[in-house]
């Protein structure tokens, strides 16, 4: 009787800190962090994912934003997409190229002083119909 008087308590404490009771943790199997979830901010620059696609990798540093996914779209609209939302935030064309298989273009924020405001989006179709977004910090003078 003592025993399930303290597993009670444990379970209401549990409850009132706001914890799944004990029973419902250990129905549920712990999951890592996708590891292909875009992260919404890169050095002040909102990303969000792609409508309509699925993540395949994502590489992350200081200076490059690197996301590789699949969407029935071609590399022209996934440029699109990406250059709006850097227009939404600011940014601006300095130039553009079309490439092979995709685009690229040079986009600056205000008077480009902090690094982070100028950039360069690469978008390309690589191997096996997988479309690379880039985003890397401009740091050419």
């Amino acid at each position: 009787m003592r025993s399930s008087r303290v597993a009670l308590a444990a379970t209401f404490a549990a409850l009132s800190l706001g914890a799944a009771p004990l029973s419902a943790q250990a129905q549920i199997p712990a999951q890592p962090a996708a590891q292909t979830q875009a992260p919404q901010t890169w050095n002040r620059i909102n990303v969000p994912p792609y409508p309509a696609s699925q993540p395949d990798k994502l590489k992350v540093d200081q200076d490059e934003y690197k996301l590789y996914l699949r969407t029935s779209d071609g590399p022209q609209q996934v440029f699109d997409f990406y250059r709006a939302q850097l227009e939404q935030q600011g940014f601006r064309v300095t130039s553009s190229k079309d490439k092979k298989h995709g685009q690229k273009a040079y986009l600056q924020r205000g008077a480009g002083s902090a690094p982070e405001d100028r950039v360069e989006l690469d978008v390309k179709r690589k191997a096996g119909g997988v479309i690379k977004v880039e985003i890397e910090i401009d740091e050419t003078d």
